[in-house]
């Protein structure tokens, strides 16, 4: 699981290279409308808005076909956003679909602040029914620009030890790709 947070976060700093690009409203609703246009078609999604247009439930059906080539939709995935009064995503919370219903699996949160966009991971803990301490964070240090300064990524060696700087990357003045992230250990 730690390892595809950590993939999945350097495909995030990737996007975010050198002009550091603050998740939004607008990025969501995009990356929804590229998920319906270049639907595989073992997917389908359908999404809520809010009054301002913004998705606030983005939901993901496994497409099944039976015998007879009728598809039907299974729930998969729900996903949860909420904003910032100004449109600056807050929050992502994923939950799967199992035994007939909806069970959170984990949350990101995202916090910007004048000199740092901190990204957050929590998993959902069934037994209390709350969201553990954060697993890993990413933290961005931005330049009085908005341009990166560096990338420092942190994690637990166990649910209640502190978080950890695992590394940090100073940002250079040209994009870095993703086989160098994942060329770091």
């Amino acid at each position: 699981m730690m390892k595809k947070f950590i993939i999945c976060s350097m495909m995030w700093l990737t996007a975010l290279t050198i002009d550091a690009q603050v998740l939004t409203a607008t990025a969501v609703c995009r990356t929804y409308e590229n998920l319906i246009s270049e639907s595989s078609g073992k997917f389908s999604f359908n999404a809520e808005r809010d009054d301002d247009g913004n998705i606030v439930t983005m939901y993901v059906y496994r497409n099944i076909s039976n015998r007879k080539d009728v598809a039907n939709l299974k729930p998969a995935f729900r996903h949860q956003y909420t904003y910032t009064a100004d449109g600056t995503l807050s929050s992502r919370t994923k939950y799967a679909w199992r035994n007939n219903g909806w069970q959170c699996l984990d949350r990101y949160d995202y916090t910007l602040t004048d000199s740092t966009y901190t990204i957050e991971f929590c998993l959902w803990n069934r037994k209390k029914a709350d969201f553990s301490l954060p697993a890993g964070k990413m933290v961005y240090l931005l330049h009085p620009d908005e341009t990166l300064m560096s990338v420092a990524y942190y994690s637990r060696k166990d649910k209640y030890a502190p978080l950890l700087q695992v590394w940090e990357l100073p940002m250079e003045s040209r994009p870095v790709s993703l086989d160098y992230f994942l060329s770091i250990k």
